[in-house]
């Protein structure tokens, strides 16, 4: 990870900035005086920063202020079923000779406590184990032990050290063929995916990521060692009680602890997640899920944030200072969102989302199916080579796969090959423009637009699955911001390599003509309502949910491929290139959701969207969703803080767009119930004395009109129970217990659709906050005379029913 702090003070000279770091060291002998510093925190952070795998640094110029910044290496949480299968495997490994035992292996590394650590490790397996502290000594008794006919089995390669680092080391290792027995590991403080395919091709029969527990490197020296304890017995291990419930459930089932103390909101939510196909367990306060949530492992928790005993919120933090880095379970939080900052309550007390109370089943669904995609393996992951499509035979040989991940691109588009094959021309044509206008900003010492181009160049590249490219762009960006035009020259020429690799598998392969080319559908660059409706139809029947939707996006390529995504969910679609013109467009037409850009020319979208919520103050909101590639620390919190509703990690992928789009529709399009204007509603309810919204109920529940019932006779019981405890609580002056009452019977009443109910069960809440007695018996009064109606809904509904059910048997 990159941690940054920026100042805005003096700034530093670049002449001056390589003192910084020194011990006792300062920019000039005023400093110290005028701005405070002895010189020696800096040097401090340097060493705690190596010691972590990391680099520290600054960019500044004189007058502007400056920006230090360093990197660090954490453990990656891994999924936890896996995690513990490993650890019980590994800890149960035999040590004999058929497994570890006698097998010798040569640490490499410069640091002397990591080669103690790992000495320590092996050697209690039975293993024979031999240090090197740099790389020619470690060449040296590869060759030695060759020569003795004793070479080793295996040798772990630490990637940085300096002179010969560990990939460096490798290479003329694997030159060598005296010593091809020797498998090598390496390991690396690099990200998983940064490093995997990289080094699994040049030779590396595997790596692990700093800081190795000992279960990873065993499994790691079991696996390349050819162990007859195989990776299937971990993915057996893993699935544990999981994989049971699995035979009995669909893959997709999830087990859910609902966290509720109102009884009749926990029948309703428990009903609508089996409706759903999930299994659920309760419990009715915050520290009987800590209970629950210690001996059993649940993939969700829904959790009520009021509850007596331990609020949802305290129950989450507890969790999560329980859990540590070693695991995460989703919380996801029920709220009233009565009062204005619950939502924000809700994520900083570590909860992972939200839903609004009443839950409907319409917006839970998503809500468990966007968690479910975190939870369960990435279905990309578990794609074959076979899955390929097989309309594309020459994009799948083994050079051209280094170049565009197939299988990650269909996964982005959902599109058919021809449309894939349409995104990648389109992006050899701009990416080929980028490099031209980087070049020249180059040479023009341009550093903010050379900045630019590599953030188009990377987006653009991780959108349509090109690899290494983002990485490579990456760097380009990081060195124009230092201002480094002979390593931006370098990077540039490596992006052209990229791009005229790609050009020419392209240009040779069949495909670029002939059959697919006369299936490739027209581009369009809008959609017009009965269009988008049209194609709507096709991809999704039936949805009839089309929203309105503005696309902002500089990118081109990028652009083209969330449009063809929105398309194919069957919106309507428009679009701007910058914040700024998505503000006018804004101040003229209506859309139903923003998908925003967040780094842009002109007016990036975190400026756009404040001045957006400015314009629009309390009277409107337009749900606007930010797209980020989450490139630095804070990306996530930035779109928050701007006044974004949501957010998507870029590229976009089409699964989750559509879980996102179907989430918000809510909100936009809401049930009838909700949209209708106060007036209308208010008309309705006058026109009907019937206490209880049957027509809200069936959209809250999704249920047949038996269980609906069952529903309200239940709240009828409960409401009864949660008077008479009120009216106990005013007669000893218990406003704690009053509130809670009040609080309960409100959730209850609106999880049944029980009309002004909620209203006067909020204003005795409040009165018994405020420790008054002033109106509270007039405020239960009204409670007890709209539940004697509520009782007499009840039983007409009864007589409706019999009489259906009457007239339907005659019939």
């Amino acid at each position: 990870m990159r941690f940054a702090v920026r100042d805005t003070g003096i700034g530093i000279a670049p002449e001056e900035q390589h003192k910084l770091f020194q011990a006792f060291s300062q920019v000039d002998a005023s400093t110290t005086r005028k701005h405070g510093g002895t010189g020696l925190g800096l040097a401090i952070c340097k060493q705690l920063v190596e010691m972590m795998d990391g680099d520290i640094g600054v960019d500044s110029q004189l007058g502007f202020g400056s920006t230090f910044w360093f990197t660090a290496t954490f453990t990656k949480v891994a999924a936890e079923a896996t995690a513990e299968a490993i650890e019980r495997v590994a800890s149960s490994i035999p040590t004999s000779p058929e497994s570890l035992t006698g097998k010798r292996v040569l640490v490499v590394d410069d640091r002397p406590i990591n080669r103690k650590i790992v000495q320590h490790q092996l050697a209690a397996k039975g293993m024979e184990v031999d240090e090197a502290d740099n790389g020619i000594i470690a060449l040296n008794a590869l060759q030695a032990a060759a020569e003795a006919g004793k070479p080793y089995d295996v040798a772990l390669l630490d990637m940085k050290m300096p002179k010969i680092d560990g990939s460096t080391l490798g290479r003329l290792i694997l030159s060598e063929p005296d010593w091809a027995q020797t498998k090598l590991v390496l390991m690396t403080s690099m990200h998983a995916g940064d490093s995997a395919q990289p080094l699994l091709k040049s030779g590396f029969a595997d790596y692990l990521v700093k800081p190795v527990k000992e279960s990873q490197l065993l499994q790691s020296l079991l696996k390349v060692l050819g162990s007859e304890v195989s990776g299937s017995a971990i993915a057996n291990e893993s699935l544990g009680k999981e994989g049971a419930n699995a035979e009995k459930h669909n893959s997709s089932s999830l087990k859910i602890l609902l966290v509720e103390d109102t009884p009749i909101n926990l029948k309703l939510v428990r009903h609508q997640v089996q409706l759903l196909g999930h299994q659920a367990e309760s419990a009715e306060n915050g520290q009987e899920a800590l209970d629950k949530l210690a001996k059993n492992d649940y993939d969700i928790v829904l959790m009520d944030c009021q509850m007596p005993v331990l609020d949802g919120y305290q129950a989450t933090r507890a969790l999560r200072t329980r859990e540590g880095v070693d695991r995460h379970t989703v919380v996801i939080g029920m709220t009233a969102y009565a009062m204005q900052g619950d939502r924000e309550k809700c994520l900083a007390a570590g909860m992972d989302d939200y839903l609004s109370k009443p839950v409907m089943v319409k917006n839970l669904a998503p809500v468990l199916e966007r968690w479910s995609s975190v939870i369960k393996p990435s279905s990309h992951q578990a794609k074959s080579q076979s899955e390929i499509p097989t309309s594309i035979p020459n994009f799948s040989d083994h050079q051209f796969s280094d170049v565009v991940d197939w299988v990650r691109l269909k996964e982005i588009s959902e599109g058919d090959p021809a449309f894939q094959l349409e995104l990648v021309q389109g992006f050899i044509k701009e990416g080929a423009m980028f490099i031209a206008q980087a070049k020249q900003a180059v040479i023009d010492k341009d550093w903010v637009t050379l900045a630019n181009k590599a953030h188009q160049i990377k987006g653009a590249s991780s959108s349509v699955a090109v690899q290494a490219m983002p990485e490579v762009a990456n760097q380009l960006r990081h060195q124009a911001l230092l201002k480094n035009p002979e390593t931006c020259t370098k990077l540039i020429a490596q992006l052209e390599q990229i791009l005229e690799r790609l050009k020419g598998h392209i240009d040779v392969s069949p495909i670029s003509g002939g059959d697919l080319r006369s299936t490739k559908k027209p581009a369009t660059s809008g959609v017009s309502a009965g269009s988008a409706q049209k194609e709507g139809a096709s991809a999704e029947p039936g949805k009839g949910t089309s929203l309105n939707i503005l696309l902002v996006e500089d990118t081109p390529i990028n652009l083209k491929l969330v449009q063809h995504q929105v398309r194919l969910l069957g919106h309507q679609w428009e679009s701007a290139e910058n914040g700024k013109k998505a503000l006018d467009k804004l101040a003229e037409n209506d859309y139903d959701i923003v998908l925003m850009d967040c780094q842009m020319p002109i007016m990036d979208g975190y400026q756009a969207t404040q001045v957006l919520r400015q314009r629009e103050g309390t009277t409107r909101h337009t749900v606007v969703i930010g797209m980020t590639a989450y490139a630095m620390p804070g990306d996530r919190e930035k779109c928050l803080e701007a006044g974004m509703d949501d957010y998507l990690s870029k590229p976009v992928m089409v699964k989750e767009l559509k879980v996102m789009l179907q989430r918000w529709s809510f909100v936009v399009k809401g049930n009838l119930q909700a949209d209708r204007s106060k007036s209308e509603r208010q008309t309705d309810i006058r026109s009907s004395s019937d206490p209880v919204d049957w027509a809200h109920l069936q959209e809250i529940s999704g249920a047949d009109p038996a269980f609906q019932l069952e529903l309200v006779k239940g709240f009828v019981k409960d409401g009864k129970n949660f008077l008479a405890e009120a009216k106990r609580a005013m007669a000893a002056s218990d406003w704690v217990i009053l509130a809670n009452k009040a609080h309960q019977l409100k959730g209850a009443s609106a999880s049944v659709a029980v009309q002004s109910m909620s209203e006067v069960a909020t204003k005795l809440h409040e009165q018994a906050q405020a420790n008054t007695l002033k109106g509270t018996p007039e405020l239960v009064d009204q409670l007890e005379q709209i539940l004697e109606k509520i009782q007499g809904s009840v039983e007409s509904k009864e007589l409706e029913m019999r009489s259906q059910a009457s007239q339907g048997n005659r019939e």
